[in-house]
């Protein structure tokens, strides 16, 4: 039996290909991995934020004088403000806007942020709907 070395030559070659191939595919699938853990985060919050505009848009329906009590757990790392541009509630993920929920009725008050847990009283006005914190 001859042995060859053709064989015991290529083989470093081929292991040391493998891993320059192996190392140039890390970064970029890490990379899409943040981007989906991202995505669904801002899906997340985009839905959390849909609910409140949908019971903005409930109570700023109802005559003035009526109040209801919503009740929300935002994210960890996010936050929700309203009242700022008087139709929009923005989303900000680590400071960073993500989006952007249109309400029919307008928020009167003062800018609210919005972090965690949250208990909100929603009063309808003759101007719109006031948003308070509890």
């Amino acid at each position: 039996m001859r042995g060859s070395r053709k064989g015991i030559i290529s083989l470093p070659i081929r292991l040391m290909l493998s891993f320059v191939i192996i190392s140039l595919m890390v970064p970029p699938v890490m990379g899409l991995v943040d981007s989906i853990h991202e995505d669904m985060g801002a899906q997340e919050l985009s839905s959390i934020a849909e609910g409140l505009r949908a019971q903005i848009d409930k109570v700023g329906s109802k005559s003035p004088g009526f109040r209801s009590i919503y009740e929300m757990d935002i994210p960890s790392g996010s936050h929700l403000e309203i009242g700022e541009e008087g139709l929009t509630i923005v989303l900000f993920i680590e400071d960073r806007k993500v989006g952007t929920v249109i309400c029919n009725h307008t928020v009167v008050g003062d800018r609210t942020v919005l972090y965690g847990d949250t208990l909100l009283e929603l009063v309808s006005t003759g101007d719109g709907v006031a948003v308070r914190e509890l």
